[in-house]
């Protein structure tokens, strides 16, 4: 007996690939190439912010480094300074207590060499190079000093020479802050410079204002005029050092706050310096000079290490952003290559599960579609089969139902026939 189409269970299931088409798949591993893209270029980027922010850390360092540089040459530049100044004042001199200036020329010396010794320490100076590489600085400066010990030499040649090794210094102190990485500390940098440059020239103006006291009359036209020009260019490098860094404008005005005496002396005495021929002869005038541009150079010096410690607060503050910032970004650059890889392979392995369960499920769903066919078949069978019975069941009904009438009409006949009989 064949099965009614009616009794069908369902279509047959549509295979996986003509669901998912390989357009879909490649419409995966889009997506998939996508996030890996996007994954990759998160990566990168990290990595280039974190070098970035690495080069950025080690360019302070090597600045913090330099400035540390330039205050130690900065000591010896103002030790220097400051024997050269002493040593030109007791030289010119007529009338010396020799006993008091050597103990004060021992004592200076004394700091002239402490400074040079840390300064030597550093592994990027060569003070050599003062000297032209011929010999040491060392051995030069103490040759010289031998000397001056011997009366060997004048107040102009112990000028020209201090000043050329304190320019030689100088150099080297603008060498260390020369960089392409100063930033923002640039300005204050160059202002740091400008002071420099203004004390060597304050410096020359102390030894060339004493002498002068000291020769009177005898003192040179040439030299007045060498001494207009140092002091001139001592007044132009700090304005200029104003207009580089307000920082520096407004740490001199506190330091030279209190200072309005000594400061007028100065300028008093600057005035008979600038003038033509000093007529008298004072040792006592050249010492009082060189006190109080003593003191102008120590507040000078007091500028320059503030303005030091104030590149370095900022420099310090930077490197330790900078070595925050690295850390940060080094951890983030860690987890970014732990995880990434990990989420990328997740969702491939995902994809790969969900099509491995699609076939599954479609041989699942083939199974149930064959039982619920072959149930639906049987039962279209039971139903088949009952209403083949139930006809049968109808047939034979109606058959001896006739037959029972049949019967009874011949029996009412009988009946009917005797009954006549009788009567």
């Amino acid at each position: 007996m064949n099965v009614s189409p009616s009794y069908q269970a369902s279509s047959n299931a549509e295979h996986p690939k003509t669901v998912i088409t390989k357009k879909d798949r490649r419409y995966q591993l889009a997506k998939l190439f996508s996030i890996a893209l996007v994954s990759i270029a998160t990566v990168t980027l990290t990595i280039i912010d974190v070098i970035q922010t690495a080069k950025s850390f080690e360019n302070k360092q090597e600045l913090n480094y330099k400035i540390h540089g330039s205050i130690d040459t900065a000591m010896v530049i103002h030790n220097l300074q400051t024997e050269r100044g002493m040593t030109a004042l007791h030289l010119s001199f007529r009338q010396l207590h020799y006993e008091e200036a050597r103990r004060k020329r021992y004592n200076i010396r004394r700091k002239t060499n402490e400074s040079i010794v840390i300064l030597e320490k550093r592994y990027d100076t060569d003070l050599s190079t003062l000297t032209g590489g011929t010999k040491s600085f060392w051995y030069a400066l103490e040759d010289f000093r031998r000397k001056i010990d011997l009366g060997r030499t004048n107040v102009i040649e112990l000028l020209q020479t201090y000043r050329k090794w304190i320019n030689g210094l100088i150099s080297t102190l603008v060498k260390y802050t020369e960089s392409e990485n100063l930033g923002d500390y640039a300005n204050v940098v160059y202002a740091y410079e400008m002071v420099i440059f203004s004390k060597e020239e304050s410096g020359m103006e102390r030894a060339l204002g004493g002498l002068k006291f000291i020769q009177g009359k005898n003192f040179s036209a040439i030299n007045t005029t060498w001494y207009n020009e140092k002091r001139v260019l001592a007044e132009n490098y700090l304005e200029t050092a104003f207009l580089f860094s307000s920082e520096l404008k407004y740490i001199h005005t506190s330091l030279f706050a209190n200072t309005s005496q000594w400061i007028k002396k100065i300028e008093k005495k600057r005035k008979v310096l600038s003038g033509g021929v000093y007529q008298k002869f004072s040792d006592d005038e050249a010492y009082a000079w060189f006190e109080l541009m003593t003191k102008y150079i120590n507040v000078i010096l007091e500028l320059q290490v503030r303005l030091a410690d104030l590149i370095e607060t900022k420099l310090k503050e930077e490197i330790d952003q900078s070595t925050d910032r690295l850390v940060i970004r080094s951890f983030l650059l860690c987890f970014t290559l732990i995880v990434v890889p990990c989420i990328i392979i997740s969702l491939a392995r995902v994809q790969k599960r969900f099509y491995e369960y699609t076939l599954s499920l479609f041989d699942k769903v083939g199974l149930e579609q064959a039982r619920t066919d072959f149930l639906m078949r049987e039962n279209s069978r039971h139903v088949d089969n009952l209403a083949d019975k139930w006809k049968d069941f109808s047939n034979h009904g109606a058959s001896k139902t006739d037959t029972v009438a049949t019967n009874t009409s011949v029996d009412r006949a009988s009946d009917h026939n005797l009954e006549n009989n009788i009567a």
